[in-house]
Protein backbone atom coordinates (compact mmCIF):
# COMPACT_ATOMS: atom_id res chain seq x y z
CA UNK A 1 0.00 0.00 0.00
CA UNK A 2 1.18 3.44 -1.00
CA UNK A 3 0.92 5.82 2.19
CA UNK A 4 -0.48 9.71 2.16
CA UNK A 5 0.08 12.03 5.12
CA UNK A 6 -3.31 13.88 4.91
CA UNK A 7 -3.16 17.02 5.96
CA UNK A 8 -5.28 20.21 3.94
CA UNK A 9 -3.34 22.80 4.45
CA UNK A 10 -0.81 24.36 2.13
CA UNK A 11 0.38 27.37 3.77
CA UNK A 12 4.10 25.48 3.77
CA UNK A 13 3.93 25.32 0.04
CA UNK A 14 5.88 28.62 -1.45
CA UNK A 15 3.77 30.46 -3.85
CA UNK A 16 4.39 28.76 -7.81
CA UNK A 17 3.01 28.54 -11.05
CA UNK A 18 1.02 25.46 -10.97
CA UNK A 19 0.16 23.41 -13.96
CA UNK A 20 -3.46 22.66 -14.36
CA UNK A 21 -4.41 19.12 -15.84
CA UNK A 22 -7.02 17.18 -15.14
CA UNK A 23 -8.06 15.47 -12.19
CA UNK A 24 -7.62 11.96 -14.35
CA UNK A 25 -4.11 13.14 -15.25
CA UNK A 26 -3.21 14.05 -11.74
CA UNK A 27 -4.21 10.92 -10.47
CA UNK A 28 -1.81 9.47 -13.03
CA UNK A 29 1.07 11.38 -12.09
CA UNK A 30 0.24 11.32 -8.39
CA UNK A 31 -0.12 7.07 -8.27
CA UNK A 32 3.40 6.87 -10.58
CA UNK A 33 4.75 9.64 -7.95
CA UNK A 34 3.27 7.31 -4.76
CA UNK A 35 5.04 4.12 -6.10
CA UNK A 36 8.75 5.60 -6.24
CA UNK A 37 8.45 7.14 -2.59
CA UNK A 38 9.90 4.15 0.27
CA UNK A 39 8.48 6.09 2.97
CA UNK A 40 5.15 8.31 3.73
CA UNK A 41 5.04 11.81 2.34
CA UNK A 42 2.79 15.17 2.81
CA UNK A 43 0.24 16.36 -0.07
CA UNK A 44 2.35 19.16 0.14
CA UNK A 45 5.08 17.60 -0.94
CA UNK A 46 3.35 16.36 -4.07
CA UNK A 47 2.50 20.04 -4.65
CA UNK A 48 5.40 21.55 -4.76
CA UNK A 49 7.29 18.70 -6.64
CA UNK A 50 4.68 17.94 -9.34
CA UNK A 51 3.60 21.83 -9.69
CA UNK A 52 -0.26 20.28 -9.95
CA UNK A 53 -2.89 22.82 -8.18
CA UNK A 54 -4.06 22.63 -4.72
CA UNK A 55 -7.36 21.91 -4.84
CA UNK A 56 -6.73 19.20 -8.05
CA UNK A 57 -4.07 17.60 -5.44
CA UNK A 58 -7.20 16.92 -3.20
CA UNK A 59 -9.50 15.64 -5.10
CA UNK A 60 -7.27 13.13 -7.07
CA UNK A 61 -5.99 12.18 -3.44
CA UNK A 62 -9.40 11.71 -2.15
CA UNK A 63 -10.35 9.73 -5.15
CA UNK A 64 -7.14 7.29 -5.14
CA UNK A 65 -7.87 6.87 -1.43
CA UNK A 66 -11.60 5.21 -2.34
CA UNK A 67 -9.82 3.35 -5.26
CA UNK A 68 -7.56 2.27 -2.42
CA UNK A 69 -4.90 2.75 -5.01
CA UNK A 70 -2.99 5.07 -1.89
CA UNK A 71 -3.59 4.80 1.71
CA UNK A 72 -3.69 7.65 4.02
CA UNK A 73 -0.81 7.36 6.71
CA UNK A 74 -1.78 5.84 10.03
CA UNK A 75 -5.13 3.82 8.68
Amino acid sequence: ALYVKADKTYDLVEPAEYRKITLKQAMKEIEKYAAHKRESFWMEDIIKDLRIEPKTVLDAVQKLEKEKKIKPFGK
